[in-house]
């Protein structure tokens, strides 16, 4: 129950002690993460950006609501409502990076694979068409015929360029 609260404070804990003990810049952190993870990086882009760099989401979540409606996620209705909450809680929907567009203050790049059937892509398009009605700075890659887990090389390679690229650009 602690989606993109609790748990996105834990991450922000280990970036200052990580910073206490001389391991990280805290002024050179990109926030990056795959599915949940996704969905973490664009909570810090959108709810804390002046703790990062810059955030990158692949196959992430943006819209709770939205991603409740899921094929997949019906089948697994009662764990979600457990650990999440219901879609029609107003608290789901304010935590919703999606209903934050406008407070994004860092660079974002979104990559979803075009063919995930957990986090379908629509969560990532839709989060680029809010960021660019804000005029936020968003780049969006698609990751043509795969699934969630990124199975095929092509996307791996694909990401990792576009990971590599954007990293170089806002890390210097």
């Amino acid at each position: 129950g602690q989606w993109g609260q609790l748990m996105q404070q834990d991450l922000l804990d280990g970036i200052v002690a990580l910073s206490k003990d001389g391991i990280v810049d805290a002024k050179r952190v990109c926030m990056v993460g795959i599915g949940y993870g996704g969905f973490a990086a664009l909570t810090a882009a959108t709810f804390t950006p002046k703790m990062f760099r810059c955030a990158v989401s692949i196959n992430g979540i943006s819209n709770l609501q939205q991603w409740f409606g899921s094929t997949e996620l019906k089948w697994h209705s009662n764990y979600w409502h457990e650990n999440v909450g219901s879609p029609t809680d107003e608290r789901v929907r304010d935590l919703s990076p999606s209903k934050s567009a406008p407070n994004a203050g860092i660079p974002i790049l979104l990559m979803h694979s075009t063919d995930d059937i957990r986090v379908p892509i629509l969560q990532s398009s839709s989060m680029a068409y809010q960021l660019g009605l804000y005029g936020k700075d968003v780049h969006f890659v698609k990751l043509e015929n795969d699934g969630h887990d990124l199975q095929k090389t092509a996307s791996r390679v694909k990401l990792l360029a576009a990971l590599e690229t954007f990293l170089a650009a806002h890390l210097h």
